[in-house]
């Protein structure tokens, strides 16, 4: 039926809101709104024989709700919000299915023992030449006064200890008016030593630092719009799982997630053990006892002394003036002493590099 008055239809873009008045005579127009929520239309003016139009209603209408949980965003510098866990590694979860997509974000808690093992040392080897030089002194032991004549009666180059009679000494020689064979001196063995062998005990520092922890993030779309300004519409928090921000480097956290974790991605490793060592041998001896005779064929003994490698020995000739007329050795005893032990000490540490700050709703 046709009337006076002209049908105006007026449609809002985001609410569809469709709003009919009724003006005086024209044609019908449509006209559409940007907005989202249009105000309340008025009644229209009734034609000649036509009635008021009814006049419109208002709406807040924004579009489909969050289907998950709504989240504060964080500074523009900061990745997320995203669902993360923390714990150790074997104990990680699987990622929910509305946040599917694992990332790692570093891990902490460094573990980097260091023990060395002990260093010990072999004993020394060696041997024990003996001496050459035996000599007679016109006074008692240790033949050493002021004004004393000194007589050789050396043994050759090389001396085995076998029965030898070079450089004798005949019986009543006088020097400056005295018997020139009062005592006898024998010069030092000569101790010949290899150097102790260090060895080294059984080592860990060659192990791999270990992680107790690991940060994985869970990340996914929640379809859906958040009422409040700066939030993002997010998965919900399972049991476990945080809702975290993340950003490379250390650095303090913002308000709205104040909960803060540091996490790494790798470390350095400067440990070492240092290496074992061993001192000269000290304590080592050579002994051996050197005899003198009065006959050429060592069997008149005059006398015997122990000589070591420490300095020389000397032994008194009784009768005084008596003939040096041959000397024999025992084969000279060795006696290792010991090294003193150094390094296989710790040195260096493991440390975590290139950090992250992880920053969770408390």
């Amino acid at each position: 039926m046709r009337t006076t008055s002209a049908n105006r239809t007026t449609v809002h873009a985001g609410a569809l809101l469709l709003v009919i008045t009724a003006i005086g005579c024209g044609t019908n127009e449509a006209i559409i709104h940007d907005d989202y929520a249009g105000s309340g239309g008025t009644g229209g003016i009734g034609g000649s024989g036509g009635s008021g139009g009814v006049g419109g209603s208002s709406s807040s209408a924004i579009g489909p709700l969050c289907a998950g949980e709504c989240a504060p965003l964080g500074p523009a510098e900061w990745s997320g919000p995203a669902l993360v866990w923390m714990g150790k590694p074997s104990e990680a979860p699987e990622c929910p299915a509305s946040a599917p997509v694992v990332g790692e974000l570093g891990s902490n808690d460094l573990t980097a023992p260091l023990v060395c093992g002990a260093c010990s040392c072999g004993p020394p080897s060696g041997s024990c030449g003996l001496p050459t030089m035996l000599t007679a002194a016109s006074t008692g032991c240790p033949g050493a006064a002021p004004g004393v004549t000194h007589t050789a009666f050396d043994a050759p180059a090389g001396w085995s200890g076998s029965c030898d009679a070079t450089s004798s000494i005949a019986a009543n020689q006088k020097c400056n008016g005295v018997n020139c064979v009062q005592s006898l001196t024998v010069a030092p063995l000569t101790l010949i030593e290899s150097p102790c062998g260090a060895s080294t005990g059984p080592r860990r520092s060659v192990l791999t630092p270990a992680w107790g922890a690991v940060a994985r993030s869970c990340n996914g779309i929640i379809e859906g719009t958040c009422e409040g300004a700066g939030e993002l519409c997010s998965p919900v928090a399972e049991p476990g799982l945080l809702r975290c921000i993340s950003r490379d480097g250390d650095h303090a956290c913002p308000g709205s997630y104040p909960d803060r974790h540091v996490f790494f991605e790798s470390f350095t490793d400067t440990r070492s053990c240092s290496p074992c060592g061993c001192s000269a041998p000290t304590g080592s001896t050579c002994t051996a006892l050197v005899s003198a005779y009065g006959d050429s064929a060592c069997s008149a003994l005059i006398g015997a002394v122990t000589v070591d490698a420490s300095g020389p020995a000397c032994l008194d000739v009784l009768p005084s003036g008596a003939a040096l007329g041959s000397k024999l050795a025992k084969e000279p005893h060795y006696v290792p002493g010991v090294c003193q032990v150094s390094g296989g000490a710790g040195t260096g540490v493991a440390l975590p590099t290139n950090p992250s700050t992880i920053c969770c709703l408390p």
